[in-house]
């Protein structure tokens, strides 16, 4: 049921916004690093990705991340969230490298990192990515099934591989109408296994 806008009482609205936003003073950075992707979906859009790498250089991608930081500290911001997607973010080969300069950065009081991901890379590489970004006060992954390219075991395993160190891991799943019921019978499994 709607309301009326002319129903919601606008004098009493103190302020709008995510809780973290207003009550952290957290400046909040939504990085598509690329629309290069690894996986080529039948049903995925073509905004979303892309089969031509069009990555940018490591220090291009490196200084801009300290650009954005000293123009949010010099509007008084101290505390950080980055959340990458793309495409596919973990296919940039310097993808690592990006995370742990970001992670360097020991003079914020709170910093977080979340990321949009397939998942496609192996358990070792992700081991590198949770050595990496330990020091952060909060770590998230939305995790993107693809059943036409991944392995539901393996993905299952991977997720909770982050879960057990202390990674926020959601599944998302693109329902396909025609292949809806197989589809929610996986995200079942995946509830059997205690992944989100």
């Amino acid at each position: 049921m709607s309301v009326p806008t002319t129903k919601i009482p606008f004098h009493d609205i103190i302020q709008f916004g995510q809780r973290t936003m207003i009550w952290k003073n957290l400046f909040n950075v939504s990085w598509i690093l690329s629309r290069f992707c690894n996986y080529d979906c039948s049903y995925c859009w073509p905004y979303a990705h892309s089969k031509k790498v069009d990555h940018r250089p490591l220090e291009v991608y490196k200084k801009t991340m300290d650009e954005i930081k000293s123009q949010a500290r010099s509007n008084g911001f101290d505390k950080f969230h980055f959340s990458f997607s793309g495409g596919e973010p973990t296919a940039y080969k310097d993808f690592g490298e990006l995370i742990e300069h970001y992670c360097s950065d020991t003079a914020p009081e709170y910093q977080s990192l979340h990321m949009t991901t397939n998942l496609s890379p192996g358990s070792k590489w992700w081991n590198k990515w949770l050595e990496a970004t330990k020091g952060l006060q909060r770590r998230s992954i939305t995790a993107s099934f693809h059943a036409e390219f991944a392995n539901e075991q393996e993905f299952g395993d991977k997720c909770l591989q982050l879960m057990k160190a202390g990674v926020y891991v959601t599944i998302n799943q693109v329902m396909v109408p025609e292949i809806f019921e197989d589809l929610y019978e996986r995200l079942e499994r995946f509830a059997t296994r205690g992944i989100n």
